[in-house]
């Protein structure tokens, strides 16, 4: 089962775990909240997956320091992540969210990407690439490569702590082939150098595995020359 830190139902160990999809009543400091309408009053704090769960169980998954970084509800035979709330200094503070943004129409998400540039995508000095057309709008953003072979990139500026999530979905209105989407430890021409996973996009819904991957990582959009797509979102769960 892992290291397991506490295990057991509401309030013991001084802990209190409130569930339900509105916030509780008369709320302590200190106090969790798990908004999951499949919880039930059983919970684990533990590092890797407890075994043999019962339906209901609220797994919190915490660091090696112990610190909170996701929490599932085990429900119909399988963990779902849900958001999770701790009762600080008079208000509730989320500490684990089922479901985090880094496109959402036409919303760069900034407080967790800090926006979106297009750069050129440096491939190498014979192919330096090129900076794309970016369009923002409400239902997404559109991206053109240039006309360089290597093509463009759209990129966070800033990196994204992928290691409490599994998956990366990218949803688009539409796709040329060879549109990317690619996660990297660098950025800007060091890009490419620090690649550890992409997957091909086309019009609907994409899927990029995190299961391996822990860290931080900039994610990007790269089209290759004169290749385009609209993305109508980017999340991580």
């Amino acid at each position: 089962m892992g290291q397991c830190f506490l295990y057991g139902n509401g309030g013991s160990a001084g802990w209190r775990v409130a569930v339900g999809l509105t916030e509780p009543g008369a709320p302590r400091e200190n106090m969790l909240w798990v908004k999951s309408d499949r919880a039930g009053g059983k919970y684990v704090f533990a590092e890797t997956e407890p075994e043999n769960p019962s339906e209901g169980l609220i797994w919190f998954r915490v660091s090696s320091m112990g610190i909170i970084t996701r929490t599932d509800v085990y429900a119909d035979g399988a963990w779902a992540a849900a958001d999770a709330y701790m009762y600080l200094t008079g208000s509730w503070v989320r500490i684990a969210a089922a479901l985090v943004y880094l496109i959402r129409g036409g919303d760069q998400c900034a407080n967790v990407t800090g926006g979106w540039k297009g750069v050129r995508y440096y491939w190498s000095a014979s192919l330096p690439g090129g900076v794309p057309s970016v369009t923002w709008a409400e239902d997404g953003v559109s991206v053109t490569a240039s006309g360089t072979a290597a093509g463009s990139l759209l990129v966070t500026e800033k990196p994204i702590d992928v290691t409490q999530y599994g998956t990366l979905l990218i949803e688009c209105e539409s796709a040329s082939d060879q549109v990317m989407c690619q996660l990297s430890t660098d950025t800007g021409d060091l890009f490419k150098a620090g690649q550890a996973a992409s997957v091909s996009l086309t019009a609907g819904t994409a899927s990029l595995d995190l299961s391996a991957l822990s860290g931080q990582y900039y994610v990007g959009i790269q089209p290759r020359a004169q290749k385009k797509a609209k993305i109508r979102q980017i999340l991580l769960k």
